[in-house]
């Protein structure tokens, strides 16, 4: 059983870039572990409340399968995380499935980790996610080696189904 981490803001995360690939992943048979700056509730911006079972800072790649990082506004409070950027950077040395929806890419690409990468964000951040060197397509859902992005909440349940299919190791 692959456990993944999906990493949301304490506030403002986007509420079904979370909950619906959750669904998707228990579905599949997945352990689901969410972090956030802090352990306890946190609100989505569509007013659902999720449960963050760990502190981020407490984390490291090596005990997952899948780093994801879930985006809305509540994503912003990553941007300029060091920790973030850390977990991110592990993912990706390690192997594992890195992924990043709606504005959390630019977490990704202010960590250094999108240059000459494929990936696609929420249209607002599209540019800048482009000045730090990533190839930026207008696809919904964009998978690049272990890297999976997505452009945002329309697009939840195709980001998780590419999530899964990297996992099992396909495209």
């Amino acid at each position: 059983m692959a456990r993944i981490l999906m990493v949301v803001g304490s506030r403002g995360f986007r509420d079904e870039e979370y909950f619906e690939p959750r669904r998707v992943f228990e579905g599949a048979g997945m352990e689901v572990v969410t972090a956030s700056s802090r352990e306890g509730p946190v609100r989505g911006a569509l007013g659902g409340w999720a449960r963050a079972d760990r502190f981020l800072a407490a984390l490291r790649a090596r005990d997952h399968d899948a780093v994801l990082f879930v985006g809305g506004d509540g994503a912003r409070e990553f941007v300029e995380s060091r920790t973030a950027w850390r977990l991110a950077r592990e993912a990706l040395e390690r192997g594992k499935v890195l992924g990043a929806t709606c504005l959390a890419p630019l977490i990704l690409a202010r960590a250094g980790l999108l240059r000459e990468r494929r990936v696609t964000a929420w249209p607002e951040v599209r540019d800048e996610v482009a000045r730090a060197g990533a190839l930026v397509v207008d696809d919904p859902v964009v998978v690049d080696e272990r890297l999976v992005t997505a452009d945002g909440p329309q697009s939840a349940r195709r980001f998780a189904e590419a999530v899964l299919r990297v996992l099992a190791g396909g495209p």
